[in-house]
């Protein structure tokens, strides 16, 4: 078995030559990219080759080493053209639509949505409106619309439910339900503050000092038992801060079932880590999600791909560390992130220079 190389000018047209040419179990040995020059052909491919002498030991290892190498390298070229044929195939298609839509499409992916989903949207829209798309009112109108339609939105202020806030350590659950207090008394609604389990000196500290800043009933419950008597008693709003790992909230709120589960992650938290905390706290009738510290973030189109993956409600987004930064998402905030993108992270860099 012998090395023998081609010169092509791309891979793609050197494999499919190949495997013509020496059927679909030809061993690949290299692939080797030149890049296209006037003079000088786009890539080699070494193939082995039946010969005089064959191949064994340490010299056939490395041969096959070098195969493996080959094919992961093709597979992750071939990968990487498929994907990029795609975004231009979507561009493409783009381009047919009204202004209005093409302006949106690309706010979206340069927001950080999916060149998916922004597609999804911006045709949702062009179906409805056709022609008329061309009006920038009408098109935004619909676009809010569709997405109001695949979004859900949860106030758990609206019932009289206690509200149990859970989420990983460092989400911002404690400030978040400093901002729900602040809310609730905002809108004259007689709340209580309670914080369940191991929670942190520090947490409890804040918590304590804001509660007597706002007059609000403070209390720290360091079990199960201690909670059920806390929530019976007195005629306020109870918003309790659940403290430690998922696995221990989970066993402290796996016997409530009249209250409003909510789970706070970062607006920074990907796909993985999210579903895993979410997967935690399975079976629990989690009511909606709260993504804090949008401040933080370069882009947040990644928000509207979480609550898709997840199909659990929106019910709040926090901006900043203060008690005011929080927001009740409706159609136009939700428009405003997908338009404008993440102009809390522009505001702070703003004041920052």
């Amino acid at each position: 078995m012998k090395i023998k190389t081609y010169v092509f000018d791309d891979v793609k047209e050197g494999m499919k030559k190949i495997r013509e040419e020496h059927g679909v179990d030809t061993i690949i040995v290299d692939i080797k990219n030149n890049g296209s020059t006037a003079s000088r052909k786009g890539c080699e491919i070494s193939i082995a080759v039946e010969g005089d002498r064959a191949v064994q030991g340490d010299e056939l290892e490395d041969m096959r080493r070098r195969m493996e190498g080959v094919w992961d390298h093709t597979t992750r070229y071939m990968g990487s053209r498929v994907s990029t044929m795609e975004l231009e195939m979507m561009r493409d298609r783009v381009k047919t639509y009204p202004l209005p839509l093409r302006v949106v499409f690309d706010k979206m992916v340069k927001n950080g949505f999916e060149a998916h989903t922004a597609l999804s949207l911006v045709s949702e829209v062009y179906c409805a409106l056709g022609p008329l798309a061309e009006d920038s009112p009408k098109a935004g109108f619909f676009m809010k619309r569709a997405i109001s339609s695949r979004i859900r939105v949860h106030n758990p202020l609206i019932s009289n439910a206690p509200i149990l806030i859970l989420g990983p350590s460092g989400a911002g659950k404690t400030d978040t339900v400093r901002k729900l207090a602040h809310l609730s008394v905002q809108h004259a609604l007689r709340v209580s503050i309670l914080s369940l389990g191991p929670a942190r000196k520090g947490s409890l500290d804040d918590l304590r000092t804001f509660a007597q800043d706002k007059g609000v009933p403070f209390a720290a419950v360091p079990g199960e038992r201690d909670l059920i008597a806390a929530l019976e008693a007195g005629e306020t709003r109870k918003i309790v801060d659940v403290s430690g790992p998922l696995d221990l909230q989970k066993k402290m709120v796996a016997r409530f079932v009249n209250v409003e589960k909510i789970m706070v992650l970062p607006a920074g938290t990907r796909d993985d880590k999210m579903k895993a905390c979410c997967s935690q706290l399975k079976g629990q009738n989690l009511n909606g999600l709260i993504f804090t510290k949008l401040d933080e973030e370069e882009t947040v189109g990644h928000i509207y791909e979480n609550l898709l993956s997840l199909s659990l409600p929106l019910s709040f987004l926090t901006t900043g560390s203060g008690e005011k930064d929080i927001m009740t998402p409706n159609a136009d905030v939700l428009y405003k992130i997908l338009i404008e993108g993440n102009t809390w992270k522009r505001r702070e860099s703003a004041l920052l220079q």
